[in-house]
Parts: structure tokens; sequence; C-alpha cells
């Protein structure tokens, strides 16, 4: 099953003044889509591989976008909590 690009639980504008929609769109449509559709491909390409050799060439890939993926939403979440400068 493809990975797909998670809504944000409030809107690109919710942390303004502090974070701007347009940073906001910026990594969740550019920054971590790019990790969603790197993860995917990975993953086509490990399910294509027919050697151990070729499975270890994918690794690095799979656990960079993996835990870009994994990442992205905790830190959005994060941003949302309550500023504290």
């Amino acid at each position: 099953m493809a990975h797909v690009l998670p809504d944000l639980p409030y809107s690109y504008d919710a942390l303004e003044p502090f974070i701007s929609r347009q940073i906001m769109e910026l990594h969740h449509k550019k920054h971590h889509q790019t990790y969603v559709n790197a993860l995917n491909a990975a993953e086509a390409a490990y399910a294509a591989t027919s050697t151990p050799k070729e499975r270890i060439a994918l690794q690095a890939a799979l656990k960079f976008n993996g835990g870009g993926q994994t990442h992205q939403p905790l830190s959005l979440l994060e941003e949302s909590c309550s500023c504290r400068f």
C-alpha cells in the first residue's frame, strides 16, 4: 500500500504570526510530499529487486525517506503546540 501525505490537523495559517501560511504550505505540500513520493518509489524499487545486493543498495533510501515521512507529521504537530519563546 502506498504512503499518502497526511492532512494537517489544522489550517495552514493556524500558526501565524509565528509560522506563515506560505511556509506551512511549502513545508507540507512540497517538503513532506517529497519524502512520501521518494519512500513510495524506494519501496516499489525494493519490491522489484531480485538480489540481496539490490536490496542492500536501497536501504539508505528506505531509511532516509521512511524517517522523513515519520518525522514530518510529528514536527508539524509539535509546531502546533503552544509556542514557547
